[in-house]
């Protein structure tokens, strides 16, 4: 009984241990999976097709569908993409510096 229940905190431990952590600088005021994200500084927890926004209060505003693709190259610094949906700007992409991939949200 004991090993079963080690193994499944070991599991849960490993679920929560896969997002990966990144952050990011909105410039201007940008929607994202229908909520507006401020200017500012934010981290992004990305678990599967799922991304978390998170402020610098460790508040969690927004999250996403989001799907990962990988690029040949690797991206030199993280940029947001964005583009105008009915006056707003709408994220598009997050390329992701230091790495291959970029985040395509839905």
């Amino acid at each position: 009984m004991k090993t079963k229940l080690l193994f499944v905190f070991l599991l849960a431990g490993l679920a929560i241990t896969s997002a990966k952590t990144y952050k990011v600088t909105i410039f201007d005021p940008s929607l994202v999976a229908g909520v507006q994200l401020k200017p500012g500084d934010y981290r992004v927890d990305v678990n599967g097709s799922k991304a978390v926004f998170i402020d610098d209060r460790e508040k969690t505003v927004a999250e996403a569908k989001v799907t990962v693709e990988n690029s040949t190259k690797k991206f030199g610094s993280t940029a947001v993409e964005t583009k105008q949906v009915g006056g707003n700007k709408q994220i598009e992409y997050i390329s992701l510096g230091g790495t291959h991939m970029k985040l395509a949200f839905n």
